[in-house]
């Protein structure tokens, strides 16, 4: 609800006092004319009723970096080797979807896009030689959706309303990888 105020100044013109006052919201403004002062109450009003329409949720916010750091942050009694793959982990996400894309705006075709070209990937054992190359295998691609599928997991264990693809593709896509493999 808003209200203006007229009052007389010392040198005998007139301002207009806007108050706007809404639930934990109270706005005072001053104006030299009364057109100005109901413009503002107009627009002003408008904008406050309307502010809902512009709030985004955290969950379509949240970045693929940030799931990780979270996770990271929060990671209680885990070893210091474990920390390290779950950062590898991070990386290769972050570097795939890129370090500030919503986590909530990647579709589970995407996911499963990446984890296809990861399989296909080499992975090297000891230094990065010819002799250390092989392509990855089913497992250790589960391990690295486990640990997004964790971080993710962890988030949504705190309130975030978001959809573990990565345990999707875990599930779908690598255990029958994982099961030809074990033939």
């Amino acid at each position: 609800m808003a209200s203006i105020k007229i009052t007389e100044n010392k040198d005998g013109s007139s301002s207009y006092q806007v108050q706007i006052r809404r639930k934990n919201i109270d706005v005072y403004k001053s104006f030299s004319t009364k057109e100005d002062a109901l413009l503002y109450v107009t627009y002003k009003e408008r904008l406050i009723d309307n502010i809902h329409n512009f709030e985004v949720d955290l969950q379509d916010r949240i970045s693929v970096s940030q799931i990780f750091e979270l996770k990271i942050q929060n990671a209680i009694d885990v070893s210091s080797k474990e920390i390290k793959d779950i950062e590898n982990s991070s990386k290769r996400f972050v570097d795939y979807f890129g370090k500030n894309t919503a986590i909530n705006s990647i579709a589970y075709e995407k996911w499963k896009e990446f984890a296809e070209i990861l399989y296909m990937s080499d992975v090297y054992r000891g230094y990065n030689s010819e002799k250390g190359k092989r392509k990855m295998s089913a497992k250790t691609l589960k391990k690295i959706f486990a640990h997004a599928s964790s971080a993710i997991s962890y988030a949504q264990s705190h309130g975030m309303n978001l959809e573990n693809h990565p345990l999707k593709v875990i599930q779908t896509h690598i255990r029958p990888l994982i099961n030809i493999e074990k033939e």
